[in-house]
């Protein structure tokens, strides 16, 4: 399975997602920073929006969805890919 964002408007759908992710023995979540905002204003830097720019990350972190998904997060600010591959060569 490939990365993407596995959020959707409607609850029911988001629940099929769930069900259907939650037996994968491996599902990563790598973030900027455990801190929602912080990570917000990382990625919006990273895309380079402009304020008042829509940001679809803003959705994505509505609620724990992507949290509840993943069996492990990465927090990737200030670390070399080097690094981040390491920590999920470890966990897997």
């Amino acid at each position: 399975m490939r990365g993407g964002h596995p959020i959707l408007p409607e609850g029911a759908n988001q629940h099929r997602v769930n069900e259907a992710l939650r037996p994968l023995k491996i599902s990563i979540l790598l973030m900027p920073s455990p801190n929602i905002k912080e990570s917000l204003r990382f990625l919006r830097r990273r895309q380079k929006l402009e304020d008042g720019d829509e940001d679809l990350n803003e959705l994505y972190f509505q609620d724990n969805t992507f949290f509840e998904i993943a069996k492990f997060v990465v927090y990737v600010t200030n670390k070399p890919p080097e690094e981040i591959v390491h920590e999920i060569q470890n966990y897997a």
